[in-house]
């Protein structure tokens, strides 16, 4: 009877506990896995979310997709969420931010790599994905440049970028 009662205890701590950690810190679920977010003052900017992506036809190997900052705002990049497919070889995919220069020029001002876990074969397309927790900053009125890259350019494929942020006066 005292070991039952030493178990409900400890069943009840852990529930008391699960209960008190699901409200201090938000739980965002992603591609299955559950994974913290970390609360931020919500009077530190303009929540800033983009999705994003690229379809790869037979014999592309590049492709890339951009996003404009607003020209009264600065972007700060905190979470980056990556779903890709080709039908052979590897996939590499990244983040670049660029900003106008003198004489009509672009420069590239950050460049950020992303690794992708393989997920194995679904549908006959070998699948790849990531979450990654960053911290990128692109300028009012820059670009932020989601780019895709595979190994083998036979097939089809596919790349989905989401991104989540905020906005700040510059």
């Amino acid at each position: 009877m005292m070991q039952l009662k030493g178990y409900a205890l400890a069943a009840a701590g852990v529930v008391l506990l699960g209960t008190t950690i699901g409200i201090v810190t938000p739980m965002v679920q992603s591609r299955g896995a559950l994974a913290a977010m970390t609360p931020r003052d919500p009077d530190a900017g303009q929540p800033f979310a983009a999705a994003v992506g690229v379809a790869f036809s037979p014999g592309e190997l590049v492709k890339s997709r951009s996003v404009l900052i607003p020209g009264d705002k600065r972007a700060v990049i905190e979470t980056v969420a990556v779903f890709a497919g080709t039908g052979q070889g590897d996939m590499r995919v990244g983040i670049v931010t660029t900003a106008p220069a003198l004489g009509g020029r672009t420069v590239v001002t950050t460049q950020y790599n992303l690794h992708l876990e393989f997920e194995g074969v679904i549908a006959q397309l070998r699948r790849f994905g990531g979450t990654h927790g960053i911290r990128l900053y692109a300028n009012p009125g820059s670009t932020v440049q989601f780019v895709a890259a595979r190994t083998n350019a036979s097939g089809i494929g596919s790349v989905s970028f989401a991104v989540a942020g905020y906005l700040l006066a510059p």
